[in-house]
């Protein structure tokens, strides 16, 4: 008897479950739409390491980054701002002290000052009113937040109604212009109760 040579193929019949020795799992790190898949990402089939297997929109991506961004950049104009009124609080407390300092060493000087401000605020036809508000003014026009505030809530202690003192504000729109006029605004506001 002759035997022929062929190749053979040997095959198994077998029963049970069938795992794959490596799975992958995906999952997005960004939130969106996937806007493009690979034909071969499928269960069962191979794809070579580094294959881009899906696309996600990234017009959600980019959008939450922009807003990141928008609200990085007003944290950051929030901090600058905080910044500057520490530096102007420690500007007006350094001149209190120097005023304090000036009145104990010159008492008769200081008190020569104090009644040529009170001389002032009794002379003229100007009511109480008028002079509070008019104060107020002078102190938006040398850009005291200070003096500001200080003069924002006196007026307040007299009863001057709150639409007569944001008036103040609205009138330096013309001669100081609107970046000075929201800054008296919002420095009157600091003190509203």
């Amino acid at each position: 008897m002759t035997v022929a040579q062929e190749d053979i193929r040997p095959t198994a019949a077998v029963w049970g479950n069938l795992r794959a020795a490596e799975t992958w799992v995906a999952v997005a790190e960004v939130q969106g739409e996937v806007i493009w898949r690979h034909p071969d990402l499928e269960p069962g089939r191979l794809i070579p390491a580094g294959t881009e297997v899906l696309r996600i929109d990234p017009a959600d991506y980019e959008l939450a980054l922009a807003q990141s961004q928008a609200d990085l950049a007003a944290l950051e104009a929030e901090g600058a701002q905080l910044i500057a009124e520490t530096a102007n609080t420690a500007r007006i407390l350094e001149l209190e002290r120097e005023r304090l300092a000036l009145a104990d060493q010159h008492p008769d000087i200081w008190q020569a000052y104090a009644a040529l401000g009170k001389a002032c605020a009794t002379e003229g036809p100007l009511s109480d009113r008028e002079k509070r508000l008019v104060k107020l003014a002078l102190a938006v026009g040398a850009s005291s937040e200070g003096a500001v505030h200080s003069h924002a809530r006196r007026a307040r202690s007299e009863n001057i109604p709150e639409d007569a003192i944001a008036q103040v504000a609205l009138l330096a729109i013309g001669p100081l212009g609107l970046p000075h006029a929201v800054a008296a605004k919002n420095w009157i506001e600091d003190g509203k109760p």
